[in-house]
This record gives structure tokens, C-alpha cells and sequence, in this order.
């Protein structure tokens, strides 16, 4: 089952490189973030972050529009 945005998670700005989540996943459950289609690598408990795109060392983690942080290791889609 695809999770979707309004119920599932939330994404506010287009920049973000994470979406918050809205309730638990499952590893290997799928979200559709505008045309893309991610496969979860962990288990996500609610109120915490998913990757929706790969972050780089040392690349700004951006939520909501802002850098939160930035990365310490490499960062792949679907990741917690």
C-alpha cells in the first residue's frame, strides 16, 4: 500500500529533502512523494523523518524549506 501525502506524511516545501511522517512505517512500505515513488529502507516511527532524496556529507538537510542540519554520512531515499 502507497502511503499519500495529505494523510500519510507531511511535505511543505518543495526544496525539502525530507517529509515528516504521520503515523509508524513499516520497512519496505512505499510512499509517493509527487512522481516519485520511495521504498522505505527502515522502519519510521511518527514524528520523525524520511529521506525523499539522497543527502550528501556534509549537505544541508532541508525541512519545511530550511536546513535543519547537515548530513554526517550519505543519506538514501526511504532512510530514517
Amino acid at each position: 500500500m502507497q502511503a499519500t501525502r495529505a494523510t500519510e506524511f507531511v511535505h511543505l516545501h518543495i526544496r525539502d529533502s525530507v517529509v515528516v511522517a504521520l503515523k509508524n512505517f513499516a520497512a519496505g512500505q512505499q510512499i509517493t512523494v509527487g512522481d516519485r515513488v520511495i521504498t522505505l529502507r527502515d522502519s519510521i516511527p511518527a514524528g520523525h523523518k524520511i529521506a525523499i532524496r539522497e543527502v550528501v556529507v556534509d549537505q544541508p538537510i532541508i525541512k519545511f524549506g530550511w536546513a535543519i542540519g547537515t548530513a554526517t554520512s550519505k543519506i538514501d531515499p526511504g532512510q530514517h
